[in-house]
């Protein structure tokens, strides 16, 4: 006997685990689509906080811009955003600890102090984009120059020499920088002298630091740079 023909589905149907397949295939990339909007909202939310955390640092709202960014590295935490979010966030902390000090050494007029506080403060706001620039520079020339007045009434004058350097730097139209500039260029004589002595006592070291103040306040074409000139010539 010839052997019994294949079982065919109904006309218009289609077999159950074909149909199974397809359904899962075509369900796939709609899954995939929508963790894909998904990431995008959460790193589109987490732009969002990094704006409203600049504007809260801006208002010197720091824990309130460190929690923004926080909440930032929180919601696309695998996103350049992100990481990005989670470092400024440490960066906002730090800049808030130096600031704070700068801060309450400025209204205790302690001017060494401050300016520790506010350089330390530059560095950190540098790394954040420089957002206080301005407010720093200012504030650091003011008490840089405090110490470099005192340094140079106490006759250190390497030290007043380098401090107003840095004053000038910051704002090179300082007026009572540019002041004590001139005023120190008539003592480099009296620097001159110091180093002599300084290397009379067996103090190489102290003796190359006014010699070479000395120089950067005139040239060796003056009495008090043949002066330094001749201690660095005999160190």
């Amino acid at each position: 006997p010839s052997a019994a023909p294949a079982s065919t589905p109904p006309v218009g149907t289609r077999p159950v685990v074909a149909s199974a397949t397809a359904a899962t295939s075509s369900a796939r990339p709609n899954s995939a689509g929508a963790a894909a909007q998904a990431g995008s909202g959460d790193e589109a939310r987490a732009r969002k906080d990094v704006t409203d955390a600049v504007r809260l640092f801006q208002a010197e709202r720091f824990d309130e811009a460190a929690a923004a960014l926080e909440k930032a590295s929180r919601r696309a935490p695998g996103s350049k955003t992100g990481k990005d979010a989670a470092s400024k966030a440490r960066l906002v902390r730090e800049f808030a600890e130096h600031w704070g000090a700068a801060q309450k050494a400025l209204r205790s007029r302690r001017a060494r102090e401050a300016s520790d506080a506010l350089s330390r403060a530059q560095s950190t706001d540098r790394r954040l984009g420089g957002y206080f620039r301005d407010r720093i520079d200012t504030q650091l020339a003011e008490q840089l120059y405090v110490v470099a007045i005192q340094a140079y009434n106490r006759q250190a004058y390497d030290e007043a020499i380098q401090v107003n350097a840095r004053v000038l730097e910051l704002q090179p139209g300082h007026a009572l920088g540019t002041r004590l500039q001139t005023k120190m260029r008539s003592s480099a004589a009296a620097v001159a002298r110091q180093a002599q002595r300084a290397l009379d006592n067996g103090d190489k070291e102290g003796a190359r630091r006014l010699a070479q103040a000395a120089l950067r306040l005139v040239g060796e074409s003056e009495p008090a740079g043949r002066a330094a000139r001749k201690v660095l010539d005999n160190l």
